[in-house]
């Protein structure tokens, strides 16, 4: 399996990134990392910030954005019922708090990203070919 750094998958809970990174390393023999299993908690440990962290995924070069839809809130919409039916919450918290409109919103991610990717429509496998076929 090729080791070096080729694509970083970033987006809100339940966007597919795990799903599309575990497609894409066998579709291209290379490694795939799920960072989100890794956590904040592991980057403190081993003396890494958040922002050191974004300055190593801005340095792969190739940073994709995962959202099911351009229109926000069909986004939130899709990875509200996903995080529903995946992990059992709707990312609301007790005071009112969407984390879901948030992620979706977030400057900061769209402007690490070097594309945007929209996966509604289609089923993993579909995806991962067109990200393939789009990153080539």
């Amino acid at each position: 399996m090729n080791m070096a750094p080729w694509m970083v998958l970033v987006g809100p809970a339940a966007a597919g990134k795990s799903t599309l990174g575990a497609g894409l390393a066998v579709a291209s023999g290379r490694t795939f990392v799920d960072v989100d299993a890794l956590g904040e908690v592991y980057y403190g440990e081993v003396g890494w910030s958040m922002e050191r962290l974004r300055d190593r995924i801005r340095a792969v070069g190739r940073v994709v954005l995962v959202l099911p839809s351009p229109d926000p809130e069909r986004s939130v919409e899709i990875l509200r019922q996903r995080s529903l039916a995946a992990k059992g919450t709707d990312w609301i918290s007790a005071d009112g708090h969407d984390f879901l409109r948030e992620w979706v919103r977030d400057p900061g991610v769209r402007v690490l990203a070097t594309m945007v990717f929209h996966t509604e429509g289609e089923g993993p496998e579909q995806s991962v070919g067109r990200l393939l076929t789009m990153c080539r």
